[in-house]
């Protein structure tokens, strides 16, 4: 006796559906492979970024440190300068 929660597939059903939707499901299932390749990709590339970056901010915080100690210099020789300028003058 048949029950009524028993799943079947009538003969109705034409082959090429049966095909079409298998055939679905795998070009989705490849179109998933897919996008979690590269997102994976572009993940590594951020990374790397996140390093470049990272590299960019101390080379800067160095080059501000070199461009404060170039104007303690050119201080001192401007300081320097007046007074030999000074002697000079006596």
């Amino acid at each position: 006796m048949p029950n009524g929660n028993d799943w079947h597939l009538e003969k109705k059903v034409p082959i090429i559906l049966i095909f079409m939707i298998l055939g679905q499901t795998a070009l989705g299932a490849y179109w998933v492979a897919q996008t979690n390749a590269r997102l994976a990709h572009l993940e590594g590339e951020a990374n790397i970024n996140v390093m470049v970056i990272e590299r960019l901010t101390r080379l800067e915080v160095g080059q501000d440190n070199i461009k404060a100690s170039i104007k303690r210099q050119d201080a001192w020789i401007r300081r320097v300068r007046d007074d030999v300028t000074a002697l000079a003058k006596q």
